[in-house]
């Protein structure tokens, strides 16, 4: 029954937080979250989770290290534009001669599309190798899918390649808010900062209190206005809700649950349903510890955000 389910799956994230965490990541896509929502959640419970790297990641999430000790690795499925077949091939080079050391021994042991390599560069998945993602994608840029001549095949045995071409260039750092926008390109989440941490100044300037504060009782009473922020995790409209669509919004601090009734949806549409951050002015609702923020105001924060790829999970 369902009410089993439930119990066994609460039992496994309260006693095996790390191994609920990456089969969850595993079965994607479903459910209500997103990967960067389960993965803060499992970090929030003590869960170190390590990024996609090729020379420790397999396709699917694993836990490695010690048993007492396990640290979740993301895999390579979860990487954008990736093919399963080409990322089980570099896993397989990887087992049968050992760590990659260079961008040309991987090309050369794989035979991969250099397609596959950019995707993984987006990834920010050399860093065993010494490369961050821009001198791994400015080292790609020149390389074509005909890197070998054309009745070759690589040899898994090859370890000794020519160095890396432009090796001692030197490409500006990529600024923090960069790397994190850049994460969720490639990967749909961020090992780093949350995207609000960067924007938090200019929240605090416009009154907003971080979603966990919300947890106050004695601040945040029944009918009190307050503003929150956050990244849009789900959109929600029960069939049985009479119209009113529910938000969950996302900051570095936690969440806030948001009730729009459908007069003000309808006033602000375009706003509700395209962005991927919002500020939001609303009345306190509050049942036990179940607490909600009834929309007054609403407010994109994407111009903010710059590029930022969030996915919000819909359900209408």
């Amino acid at each position: 029954s369902f009410a089993l389910l439930v119990y066994a799956s609460s039992w496994l994230k309260c006693h095996y937080p790390d191994v609920f965490c990456a089969a969850l990541l595993n079965a994607q896509p479903m459910g209500f979250y997103a990967p960067a929502q389960i993965v803060r959640d499992a970090e929030d419970h003590g869960v170190t989770v390590a990024p996609v790297d090729i020379n420790h990641s397999h396709w699917d999430c694993t836990l490695q290290g010690p048993r007492d000790a396990p640290v979740i690795r993301l895999g390579m499925c979860l990487v954008r534009s990736l093919r399963e077949a080409e990322a089980r091939r570099i896993v397989d080079a990887r087992l049968h001669a050992g760590p990659f050391t260079s961008i040309d021994t991987l090309l050369r042991r794989t035979g991969a599309r250099i397609a596959s390599l950019r995707a993984l560069a987006r990834a920010d998945a050399f860093t065993s190798l010494d490369i961050d993602r821009q001198h791994a994608l400015w080292r790609l840029q020149s390389l074509r899918d005909e890197h070998l001549p054309l009745f070759d095949t690589p040899d898994p045995d090859d370890d000794h390649a020519e160095p890396d071409l432009d090796a001692d260039v030197h490409l500006p750092p990529f600024t923090a808010p960069a790397q994190v926008r850049d994460d969720y390109h490639a990967v749909g989440l961020s090992l780093r900062d949350h995207p609000i941490h960067f924007i938090r100044p200019h929240l605090e300037a416009q009154g907003v209190t971080p979603n966990r504060e919300l947890a106050d009782q004695r601040t945040w009473t029944p009918g009190r206005f307050i503003r929150v922020a956050g990244l849009v995790l789900v959109r929600q409209r029960p069939s049985t809700a009479s119209g009113v669509l529910f938000i969950t919004l996302e900051d570095e601090t936690g969440i806030a649950n948001l009730i729009i009734h459908p007069k003000f949806y309808e006033r602000f549409r375009t706003t509700i349903r395209a962005s991927t951050a919002l500020m939001v002015r609303g009345r306190v609702e509050r049942n036990g510890i179940v607490v909600h923020v009834v929309a007054h105001g609403i407010e994109s924060l994407d111009p903010h955000l710059g590029e930022l790829t969030s996915r919000s999970r819909d359900f209408h």
